[in-house]
């Protein structure tokens, strides 16, 4: 599993935002890695599935497309397969809501 993938979602995620493929994969400066990478895409999917094991909420919602501002498909497919239900949208605001910060929020 990438590390520096992971420390990037996880900072994002800890300041309630997003990140777009583009904006990570400048953020790693790593040679091989851009949004539509096989590499970038395997990794977040590693990320997402050990989260998940855990019982914990996939932390890759946070990586988004730049031109709609959600995951790519690959996400949903892959959230579908780890056992989420509903449509993408209902997908990427729960995943979000576990994952961003709680305070602040309503109990």
């Amino acid at each position: 599993m990438n590390r520096d993938i992971c420390n990037l979602v996880k900072r994002a995620a800890e300041r309630g935002q997003t990140v777009t493929y583009g904006q990570l994969c400048r953020r790693l400066g790593l040679p091989g890695y851009h949004p539509r990478s096989p590499r970038l895409h395997r990794d977040l999917e590693e990320i997402c599935r050990a989260a998940v094991r855990s019982g914990r909420p996939m932390p890759c919602a946070v990586v988004v497309r730049g031109d709609t501002g959600r995951p790519g498909a690959g996400f949903f497919r892959l959230a579908r397969k780890l056992g989420r239900r509903g449509s993408d949208a209902e997908i990427f605001r729960r995943e979000l809501l576990a994952i961003f910060p709680k305070k602040g929020r309503n109990r």
